[in-house]
C-alpha cells in the first residue's frame, strides 16, 4: 500500500539504481579475505548456495532458489552481522522445516531429506548447525573471522575505529558493533560519494531528472523517460570505473542494478531495467 502511493511526476518514471551486495563488497575491501574475494569475482562460485549445501546436506544440484534465499538471509548475512549457530538454526528450522518444509530441486521435502542423514529433531539440527558454523568461520572465511578479532582489539586499545574515509566511531560499542559499523559506515559513504558524482554530472548537463529518495543502498530518480539511458550510463561509469580510480582501497568491483516504473507509475510497479 505504501509503495503504491509513491508515484512519478506526470509524464515521468521513477528510476532506481541499487548497489548489488554493497556491504559484502565493502567488507572485502576491509578484511581482504581471499576466499570471499574469489566468491565476488568468480561468477561460477556462490557463497549462499554453498552454505545452503552445508546447512541442509545437499548436493549442488539439489539447492533450489528458496533454499539459497534462506541460507543467504538467515545464515550468511546473519553470521556476517554477528549472529551465531543457535539463533540461525532456530530460525532456519522454524521457516524451512516446520513452516514451509521446503522441497529440494528433485521434490523431496527437507524434513525427509535430513531424516535420511540422521537429523530428525530440532536439537539434532542445531547441533549440526554448530558444525556448519565451524566450517563457515573456521574454513570458508577464516581471514574475515580473524579480522573481526583484530578490529575489536584495535577498538579496545584506541577507543575508536576509523573508516577509510577518515570517519571515526567511538564511545561504547559491543563486539558486533565494532566490526559492523566500519563496514556499514564505509558502504554508506561509498553511496554518498557516488551520489555527489552523479549530482555534478546532472548539474553540468542540466538534467530535468531529480534525485528524490535514498533507501538503504538504493537511489531513486524522478525522471523524464528520455533521460533514463543517460542516467544509467553515468551511474555505471561512476560505480564500475570512477569508484576504483578514486580509492585505491577498493579492491573488488562494485555492481549496480536498475529498475523502473511505467510512466506515471508507482514504486510498487517497478520492474527490472536492462536497457
Amino acid at each position: 500500500m505504501i509503495r503504491s502511493g509513491i508515484k512519478a511526476s506526470p509524464g515521468n518514471v521513477l528510476f532506481f539504481f541499487d548497489f548489488s551486495g554493497a556491504e559484502v563488497r565493502t567488507s572485502v575491501c576491509t578484511h581482504k579475505d581471499p576466499n570471499m574475494i574469489k566468491y565476488i569475482t568468480d561468477p561460477t562460485t556462490d557463497m549462499h548456495r554453498d552454505t545452503g549445501m552445508d546447512i541442509f546436506l545437499l548436493s549442488l544440484e539439489e539447492v533450489t532458489k528458496d533454499i539459497r534465499f534462506y541460507a543467504k538471509n538467515q545464515w550468511v548475512f546473519a553470521q556476517f552481522y554477528g549472529s551465531y549457530w543457535k539463533d540461525c538454526g532456530e530460525n532456519l528450522w522454524l521457516e524451512c522445516i516446520e513452516r514451509l518444509n521446503l522441497p529440494t530441486k528433485t521434490g523431496k521435502p527437507l524434513k525427509d531429506h535430513l531424516k535420511e542423514h540422521g537429523i530428525e529433531t530440532k536439537a539434532q539440527f542445531l547441533n549440526h548447525c554448530k558444525k556448519v558454523e565451524e566450517i563457515f568461520w573456521g574454513k570458508r572465511f577464516k581471514v574475515y573471522a580473524e579480522w573481526k578479532k583484530e578490529i575489536n582489539s584495535e577498538y579496545q586499545r584506541r577507543g575508536y575505529i576509523e573508516t577509510f574515509f577518515g570517519f571515526r566511531f567511538q564511545g561504547y560499542m559491543d563486539r558486533k558493533q565494532a566490526s559492523n559499523y566500519i563496514v556499514q559506515g564505509q558502504s554508506f559513504h561509498i553511496l554518498l560519494w557516488c551520489i555527489l558524482q552523479i549530482a555534478k554530472v546532472a548539474r553540468k548537463e542540466k538534467w530535468k531528472s531529480e534525485m528524490v529518495g535514498q533507501i538503504h543502498d538504493e537511489l531513486i530518480f524522478d525522471a523524464p523517460p528520455e533521460e533514463v539511458p543517460r542516467i544509467a550510463e553515468v551511474v555505471k561509469d561512476i560505480v564500475h570505473n570512477q569508484l576504483r580510480e578514486a580509492f585505491d582501497w577498493v579492491i573488488v568491483p562494485f555492481e549496480v542494478e536498475f529498475s523502473i516504473t511505467p510512466i506515471g507509475g508507482s514504486w510498487y510497479e517497478k520492474r527490472d531495467y536492462v536497457g
